[in-house]
């Protein structure tokens, strides 16, 4: 028998080749424009906001008189004290935060089922009920028409017409089909049919748990409008007491708002101090009417990039 040979195996140690890869001189120079623009950007978006909680803390006349730019000057509360002193606008912030809350809901409600059933293939008639949406989305009767359907249906001046007209929106809606589209697939269906579970059982215990960041998007979508509406409440409310919180901010703080301001028997100091309180006012109004914006967004803002990405391309 011929003797077996002890081979040592040497382990080959695989050249690792370190190459330094560094930016050129054109990547840095395109670097600093970026953030520059981004830069330039952001202080942009942030200067009316900090001019405006500047301006709500600073002296009317210096703010009048455009001395008041970064820093409060001549700190005063006058801005807040009138404001707090206004009963009416309080009743319009309650009005719009109900209206806001009610058809953020209703909104909710019908959209995300609407998305979902036009999401299955196995809808019937899935082409017409789709074109039954777009086509009011592309064609409409016009003012005058929607006053005359609203006047008939007898929702003037009354809570529903803030909620009830804008019930269903189809951009919205679309932006919720293609994110079931994408993230619900048939086969998930199937599993969850196989195992008993009805339409209804996927629906609530799968579709909705599911669905976190495009309810968060579409919760914005629809209530950032809704706070923000005006001409609404212009248009089809009569009595103060229901007004919007927008349409109330506007008639506190226009020059020629109220019967104060017009007299012409009142003394011209006491007028422009008025006037002055006015304008002064007006800042700390849109501080305080954009205070709810500034709390929702940091609520939803893990699921906002997310929802809107994925509900907006179709695969």
């Amino acid at each position: 028998m011929p003797e077996k040979t002890a081979i040592k195996k040497e382990k080959i140690k695989p050249i690792k080749i370190k190459r330094k890869i560094g930016k050129t001189t054109g990547d840095k120079i395109t670097d600093v424009i970026i953030c520059a623009v981004m830069v330039i950007m952001s202080l942009c978006a942030i200067f009316p906001l900090w001019y405006t909680v500047v301006a709500s803390l600073s002296n009317p006349v210096l703010v009048t008189t455009g001395k008041v730019v970064l820093w409060p000057k001549g700190v005063t509360w006058i801005g807040y004290k009138t404001m707090f002193q206004e009963k009416l606008l309080w009743r319009g912030y309650l009005n719009t935060l109900e209206y806001t809350i009610v058809s953020t809901f209703l909104n909710l409600v019908v959209t995300i089922p609407c998305g979902y059933a036009l999401s299955r293939k196995t809808l019937p008639y899935k082409g017409l009920i789709f074109a039954f949406f777009m086509v009011p989305m592309y064609f409409s009767g016009g003012l005058v028409a929607t006053f005359m359907v609203i006047s008939q249906l007898g929702l003037y001046d009354t809570f529903w017409v803030m909620v009830l007209p804008q019930g269903v929106t189809t951009f919205n809606m679309i932006i919720c089909r293609n994110y079931f589209n994408s993230n619900i697939p048939d086969s998930l269906f199937e599993s969850a049919t196989l195992d008993g579970a009805s339409v209804t059982q996927f629906f609530f215990k799968f579709v909705i748990p599911l669905s976190k960041p495009i309810i968060a998007v579409l919760t914005l979508y629809f209530a950032i409008p809704k706070w923000n509406d005006y001409m609404t409440g212009l248009l089809y409310i009569s009595q103060p007491k229901k007004q919007t919180l927008q349409y109330i901010i506007k008639q506190l703080t226009s020059t020629d708002a109220g019967s104060d301001v017009v007299d012409p028997n009142r003394d011209p100091e006491e007028l422009r101090e008025s006037q002055m309180k006015a304008g002064i006012m007006k800042y700390a109004v849109i501080i305080v009417g954009s205070l709810p914006l500034y709390i929702l967004y940091p609520a939803v803002q893990r699921y906002l990039i997310g929802g809107m990405m994925v509900g907006a391309v179709k695969e």
